[in-house]
């Protein structure tokens, strides 16, 4: 549990509290589809160089599965840090997470990435 605390304190602090604002997104219409959002997904973890047949692929619908690990790590550890980071990176936009597990359940942990509805943009991967 401390080096998945320590792994996503550390993803932070490099990210860092920028002045960068984002814009909302709010239109339905613009959103991306899940098949290319998991498209986008699926690539950026190629670079990982991570065996794809290997690996549960979980689509986390309303993210729920990343607001109780979010939850989770927030009580943990770092509030200051979480809350920058939710400020900065996570306010205002329309995310989607995605847990991709080494095993057959969710917690087996391995990835997850939250990636922009709209833009596609990948806005963090976190090695669980």
């Amino acid at each position: 549990m401390k080096l998945r605390v320590f792994t996503l304190v550390f993803v932070i602090l490099i990210v860092g509290c920028s002045e960068n604002k984002h814009l909302n997104s709010e239109d339905s219409n613009d959103m991306l589809t899940k098949e290319q959002i998991i498209e986008i997904a699926n690539k950026a973890l190629i670079t990982h160089h991570l065996n794809m047949d290997k690996i549960t692929v979980y689509y986390d619908t309303d993210n729920k599965e990343w607001t109780n690990y979010l939850r989770m790590l927030r009580e943990e550890e770092a509030p200051a840090e979480f809350a920058c980071f939710e400020k900065e990176y996570l306010e205002g936009r329309n995310i989607q997470a995605i847990h991709y597990s080494l095993g057959p359940n969710i917690i087996d942990g391995a990835y997850w990435l939250l990636i922009d509805k709209k833009t596609g943009e990948i806005i963090i991967t976190i090695q669980d």
